[in-house]
């Protein structure tokens, strides 16, 4: 998340306050603009795919799945490195990334054949992670599910419709726009470019945080009631060796009852049944 915030500011505020001005002096004085533009496309596709690594640790969060944390560190170094990559590709002759003092969208010069190939590669960095990443969120409200029907807890919480509106929220924002940018040719009407300028604006800076504060501002409320449960499974112990069965069981259940279980949570719950055995 803070990776986000770091590339967001680094990448795009600049370079749509340069192409104002741009639209407002009628050029682009010394090729400013047109330089500080060339940031923003790298960045938004690594943040696309770092958004991609946010929702596969909660994926690995709450479905409890175990592999190595070094595997998001992959994904996350191979995701900037792609960003300064295709950065880099914009300032070399395969490909001009450039802003046209009328045409209120920036645009790639599709006369040269790289740079269309360029661009068409691109677009994958931001449209399969985005995709990835609803399909693992439809996955979380799937097993949240099931864990409810097992434990007889009603099916329509505020859980699965806080990961749904979020997973849906944003997938449909920002496949509109990028889409619409990178598979789609209209002619340069004004109001075509700003709307899509716009959007892929408020896209990048307002729909990525504000989702996330939403979304976690939830999470952490409810971050008491699952400490509340960890700390009431201090109590289970028994010394009598006939009842010690049920209350690992009960044990077990009070944890799952929680939903969504850290890795100290699932640890302490594999810990106690240990503890009680060799006691």
């Amino acid at each position: 998340m803070i990776l986000m915030g770091i590339i967001q500011c680094a990448t795009a505020p600049a370079g749509y306050v340069l192409a104002g001005v741009v639209h407002l002096l009628d050029y682009d004085p010394n090729g400013i603009a047109a330089i500080a533009l060339k940031f923003y496309p790298g960045g938004f596709r690594a943040e696309s795919m770092i958004s991609f690594v946010l929702a596969l640790n909660r994926f690995r969060i709450i479905c409890g799945l175990r592999y190595p944390e070094v595997i998001h560190k992959i994904i996350m170094a191979f995701a900037c490195c792609f960003g300064v990559t295709y950065t880099t590709s914009l300032f070399t002759p395969l490909c001009e990334y450039r802003i046209i003092p009328g045409h209120y969208l920036m645009e790639y010069n599709l006369s040269i054949p790289s740079c269309e190939k360029i661009r068409y590669i691109g677009s994958y960095f931001i449209t399969v992670p985005s995709f990835m990443s609803l399909i693992l969120y439809i996955i979380m409200i799937g097993y949240l599910v099931r864990m409810k029907m097992k434990t007889r807890f009603s099916k329509g919480s505020v859980e699965e419709r806080r990961i749904l509106f979020y997973a849906l929220t944003r997938f449909v924002i920002e496949f509109s726009f990028v889409g619409t940018y990178h598979y789609v040719e209209f002619p340069h009407y004004p109001e075509y470019d700003i709307t899509i300028n716009v959007g892929l604006m408020f896209c990048s800076l307002l729909v990525s945080p504000a989702l996330y504060l939403i979304f976690y501002k939830a999470e952490y409320e409810s971050e008491g009631k699952r400490h509340r449960v960890v700390k009431n499974t201090n109590l289970i112990y028994c010394t009598n060796k006939k009842y010690r069965p049920n209350l690992m069981h009960l044990g077990r259940l009070v944890i799952e009852f929680s939903f969504e279980m850290t890795d100290e949570v699932r640890e302490l719950s594999l810990e106690y049944p240990r503890r009680i055995e060799g006691h």
